[in-house]
């Protein structure tokens, strides 16, 4: 079965939908072959607004269909044109800010089980937020990869303590502590983070401040090079 890499942060603004497409796009580039990165929706919508591309559901709202027996009247993902690889594409579900709901949610272990079991993408990604949606704990359950997103800073790394003290690490389930740097902290405080990573038996992989993607993706990418080939080491392992 393919991968599925869960990204979560302990905090807002730890910068998880940034790295989840960043990992996503830079699969593709390095010839993963086809890879499928998902938000579960909701009013952020931080996913398609920094791919500049959204389908027309998101993940919960692709579950609320099918378990209402609904057609599908167009393809369940959107394509990012701009990202193109040997013998692969970007692939997206995200869709729009949405404040309605709840959907129901009983078809989606099944969806994220396909996209794993298909044979069709080479790695999924889904944007977790900070698990305060059902659907995003739900996908965290599917996951055969977490990365969980701090900042490097005395108070990131305290949220991060205070999170994964509730979560009990699951056998089987690869981890990853990322800790991204923070604009006016030099050096990063990495002492505490490293402690938690070895507490979590889970590498600990550092990302340099980043421009803003969606106006400088390219140079984003440049920047978090080492940080997404360390990621996807763990992944492919």
């Amino acid at each position: 079965m393919a991968p599925l890499l869960a990204v979560c942060g302990v905090c807002g603004g730890a910068g998880v939908s940034t790295l989840s497409y960043l990992v996503a796009r830079y699969a593709v580039t390095r010839g993963f072959g086809h890879v499928l990165v998902c938000d579960t929706g909701g009013p952020a919508a931080g996913l398609a607004a920094i791919a500049r591309v959204e389908s027309t559901w998101s993940l919960s709202e692709l579950s609320d269909r099918l378990a209402r027996d609904l057609p599908l009247t167009s393809a369940p993902f959107a394509r990012d044109e701009s990202t193109r690889g040997p013998g692969g594409e970007l692939r997206i579900i995200a869709s729009r800010p949405r404040l309605s709901g709840p959907d129901d949610l009983s078809a989606l272990q099944a969806i994220l089980s396909m996209a794993r079991s298909d044979g069709v993408h080479a790695l999924n990604v889904v944007d977790c937020g900070t698990l305060q949606r059902p659907a995003d704990r739900i996908a965290l359950q599917a996951a055969s990869h977490v990365a969980w997103v701090l900042p490097a800073t005395p108070n990131g790394v305290r949220r991060g303590q205070r999170l994964l003290a509730a979560i009990e690490p699951r056998p089987g389930r690869r981890e990853l502590l990322v800790a991204r740097r923070e604009r006016r902290i030099v050096p990063p405080r990495l002492h505490a983070a490293k402690a938690l990573a070895r507490q979590r038996h889970a590498p600990l992989i550092l990302l340099p401040e980043l421009p803003d993607v969606v106006e400088h993706a390219a140079r984003a990418l440049e920047l978090a090079q080492v940080g997404l080939q360390a990621i996807l080491g763990v992944v492919e392992r």
